[in-house]
């Protein structure tokens, strides 16, 4: 079983994602009800990150409370061009997922697309509206907050 092949730590879950594709329904319902939050390892290296599409949200609210406001509007490229959410999240259901893995992890790890999974009508005897995806597959790299952004927030505060 593929327990015997996780590694947890900092309250992540990193899993292969041979792993993941093998048993993409029980990760989905150990992120919607369990909160988990799943790194995927491809060749001993991090390239994706399953979390609950609140998480995400989250996420994002941090980051725009981090990144400083520029006031001139010609500086709003060099703020916001890492920004994830300022594209499209592709909505997809558990069948898509499953039979396009694949396909979806090279979009999300090379093109830094956001995959949002629709959950069944019913999962573990829960009711969802199949219109609202529950769980978020990103890059990884945009779901660490960088570093730095921490310190342009205590620069711009102090400075401003």
């Amino acid at each position: 079983m593929y327990k015997d092949c996780v590694s947890q730590d900092e309250g992540l879950i990193r899993i292969t994602v041979g792993d993941v594709r093998a048993n993409c329904l029980d990760i989905l319902r150990r992120v919607v009800f369990l909160k988990e939050r799943f790194i995927l390892m491809l060749a001993e290296q991090e390239v994706a990150a399953i979390i609950p599409i609140r998480e995400f949200e989250k996420l994002q609210y941090v980051k725009h409370q981090l990144v400083p406001r520029p006031h001139d509007i010609y500086e709003d490229a060099y703020y916001y061009e890492d920004c994830a959410d300022e594209r499209g999240i592709h909505c997809i259901d558990l069948d898509e997922w499953q039979e396009e893995f694949d396909e979806v992890l090279a979009e999300v790890h090379e093109n830094d697309e956001l995959f949002g999974l629709l959950p069944p009508k019913s999962l573990a005897g829960k009711k969802f509206d199949v219109f609202m995806p529950v769980v978020l597959m990103m890059n990884v790299r945009h779901f660490w907050i960088p570093e730095y952004l921490f310190y342009e927030k205590d620069r711009v505060t102090v400075d401003g």
